[in-house]
């Protein structure tokens, strides 16, 4: 029997969201006041590499999900007609919102600082990484001002037309 993708995106995000919880708990109860060997003003819980290693499994399939959906979708390009919602062009708000998310990364990170900094007694100098660290700082902030303004702005025009 086929599931529905609805079902069966449902099903991923209920599966993710209960292993992210426990390993989120596990992390916290199991080992988390562990002293660093070296300095004890630091904690070095027991399950920090664990939990890296399933962030960065979870980048990783986000990733393959996100490039195998972008390239099935570049396959088809030309078998279907642009999609629509009601009366509004899609594939030009696509466009559009990918042209302002390369664009505002480009930008934050050429604004952002390269000044060394001293993190735990260590200093970092490299530029290309400090200014990444400031991109990913001020896109997060510009994102969720955008998505905020989006937001308001659309509520606002929904009660005006009533």
């Amino acid at each position: 029997m086929r599931q529905s993708p609805y079902r069966i995106s449902s099903l991923v995000l209920k599966v993710l969201t209960a292993v992210t919880a426990l390993m989120f708990l596990s992390f916290f109860t199991i080992g988390y006041n562990r002293y660093y060997l070296e300095d004890t003003q630091f904690r070095a819980p027991l399950l920090t590499d664990v939990l890296l290693w399933f962030v960065g499994l979870l980048l990783a399939a986000a990733v393959a999900v996100t490039s195998w959906s972008v390239v099935v979708t570049l396959r088809r390009k030309g078998t279907y007609a642009a999609p629509q919602a009601g009366q509004v062009p899609l594939r030009p708000i696509h466009g559009g919102l990918v042209l302002f998310v390369v664009v505002a990364a480009a930008v934050t990170w050429l604004l952002g600082s390269s000044t060394p900094m001293a993190v735990n007694g260590e200093t970092f100098t490299s530029a290309f990484w400090l200014r990444t660290a400031d991109m990913f700082v001020g896109l997060c902030g510009l994102l969720a001002f955008a998505a905020l303004a989006v937001v308001a702005f659309s509520s606002w025009l929904s009660l005006r037309k009533k």
